[in-house]
C-alpha cells in the first residue's frame, strides 16, 4: 500500500486519533468520532465489551471512562500499530490494523475501524 497516499494518511491518523481518546481520557472527543448512524457491531478482545447498537456500545465506554478498568500494567495500554490497510471512497474510510499492546505485543489483535465522514482523495 502507498502509504504516502492521503487515504492511508487519513487512516493512519484515524486510528491514532480513536487511540489518544483513550490515552487521555477524552470520552467527549471520542463520541466525536463516532457516527451512530453508521453504527453497526463492535467486538472487542475483552470479555463483556462486544456491542451490536452504538447506544449499548457508548454506555460501555461512558462506564470505563468512568470507572476504569484492571489492565496488566494499570494504566491504558499503549498500542503499536502494524500493517495498516485503507479503503476510501467518497463518503467511508475503511481501517484494518494489527494492533499490539506496546507492554505484552504478542499475540496481537486485528483492529477494523469506519469512518462514514466524506473524505477527501
Amino acid at each position: 500500500m502507498d502509504v504516502s497516499n492521503s487515504a492511508y494518511q487519513a487512516g493512519l491518523q484515524f486510528i491514532r486519533d480513536y487511540n489518544r481518546c483513550f490515552y487521555d481520557w477524552d470520552i467527549d472527543r471520542l463520541g466525536g468520532l463516532y457516527s451512530a448512524l453508521g453504527f453497526t457491531v463492535f467486538w472487542d478482545n475483552h470479555a463483556g465489551c462486544d456491542s451490536d447498537r452504538f447506544d449499548d456500545h457508548f454506555a460501555k465506554l461512558a462506564d470505563f471512562f468512568a470507572n476504569g478498568k484492571d489492565t496488566e500494567s494499570g494504566t491504558i495500554e499503549k498500542l503499536l500499530i502494524e500493517d495498516v490497510q485503507v479503503h476510501a471512497s467518497a463518503d467511508t474510510l475503511i481501517v484494518s490494523a494489527m494492533l499490539r499492546y506496546d507492554s505484552a505485543p504478542k499475540p496481537g489483535f486485528e483492529a477494523l475501524l469506519s469512518s462514514l465522514r466524506r473524505m477527501a482523495h
